[in-house]
């Protein structure tokens, strides 16, 4: 829950920083120039649920991740878990989650490599009310947790250099990223996911006290198949994001902007994949600001808020906002044991044209989200 970054030794924090922008794999933290030591387990449940125009929908989701030190510069990362949604909607989903290993080696302080897999559990082929609710799970301004259940095998490749720039620290990193096909709705022929190539390039500048960052990752994707013929092309990515942190002997402040801009999709054609005629990829504007505190020898304390903003895209849909309000942290139960938790309440706003009276309606609408884990060291 709590994400404390070593200031001192920046060259490995932007390999972590680059590594996790070109790879974009989230269901392990980033690796630092160390192992971490002792083989780590963590559970953790989470529930998480959206009420909209008096209809609700309520996600559970369990997950089981365990680290590994291989070597003192080595390390192998596992997750898998389990998801369920229902509420006021037709249609529930429930099953296992894809299983996700990653395994991470430094060699020294100027070079990174990652490898990651993950195995086709979780569950696919959904049928009509199944993809709907699956559907309103993947809604990028609720952010669901566990909304992708399986898309099949799927591998990551990634390298990351880093060097000393006067008084900063620049990195540079590469990744690839392959889906297999998996089966969508059950009616359906199997999909055939785009590879995904990634490029980043990250600074950091700081001292003992002050750590400022700054990251830019570039992705591009091969055409989506079915059945051989190609159906979709999500248009190239660009994903820039800059934070600043302070740590003090007990407290540490930081804060971090996203922005992230996409480029026209392609869509089948006559005979080929074309650009779409306007841009449907609305740009995307993220803040986060998170404030830890140890409270004693056993108890770290965490606050943070932050909030979401889509704008509105090239056929005048998609325009929305989010902000966030949570508290969280950590307590001790034990030299190896640690139990989380985290509690967040978010308000957002969706404006769609109305096909009526012309004129753009607005819908408010709230959510709640707790987390409780436990952390055991091995």
């Amino acid at each position: 829950m709590t994400n404390q970054i070593r200031v001192q030794r920046r060259t490995p924090a932007i390999l972590g920083a680059i590594l996790l922008g070109s790879l974009l794999v989230s269901f392990v933290p980033a690796a630092t120039s160390e192992a971490a030591g002792d083989p780590r387990v963590r559970l953790t449940t989470s529930y998480e649920k959206w009420n909209q125009l008096d209809l609700g929908l309520g996600e559970m989701t369990t997950t089981l991740g365990i680290s590994l030190p291989t070597s003192r510069s080595s390390q192998l990362d596992m997750m898998s878990g389990h998801a369920s949604a229902s509420g006021d909607v037709p249609g529930t989903v429930s099953g296992l989650m894809d299983t996700r290993a990653r395994f991470s080696y430094m060699p020294g302080e100027h070079w990174a490599f990652r490898a990651g897999m993950s195995a086709p559990t979780g569950q696919t082929g959904h049928g009509d009310e199944e993809t709907a609710v699956v559907r309103l799970l993947s809604d990028r301004l609720r952010g669901y947790r566990g909304y992708r259940l399986g898309e099949g095998v799927g591998a990551d490749l990634g390298s990351a250099c880093s060097f000393k720039l006067g008084g900063a620290s620049l990195g540079l990193g590469a990744g690839y990223s392959f889906k297999g096909k998996y089966q969508v709705l059950a009616d359906q022929e199997k999909v055939d996911p785009g590879d995904q190539f990634r490029f980043s390039v990250g600074v950091d500048v700081g001292n003992t006290a002050w750590l400022w960052r700054g990251d830019f990752v570039h992705a591009r994707y091969l055409a989506d198949q079915r059945a051989g013929e190609d159906v979709f092309q999500a248009g190239p990515r660009f994903d820039l994001r800059t934070s600043i942190l302070h740590r003090g002997q007990k407290t540490n402040v930081g804060m971090s902007v996203q922005a992230v801009l996409a480029g026209k999709n392609k869509i089948g054609g006559p005979d080929e994949l074309v650009a779409e005629p306007e841009n449907s990829n609305s740009k995307e504007y993220y803040l986060q600001v998170n404030v830890s505190h140890m409270a004693g020898r056993r108890v770290t304390l965490q606050f943070f808020t932050g909030g979401r903003a889509f704008a509105e895209n090239g056929f005048g849909t998609g325009k929305a906002s989010r902000g966030d309000l949570g508290v969280g942290g950590d307590v001790a139960l034990g030299a190896s044991t640690k139990l989380l938790m985290q509690a967040r309440y978010s308000q957002a706003s969706l404006t769609e044209a109305s096909g009526t009276s012309g004129a753009d309606e607005t819908q408010s609408f709230g959510g709640l989200m707790g987390t409780l884990g436990l952390e055991v060291r091995l």
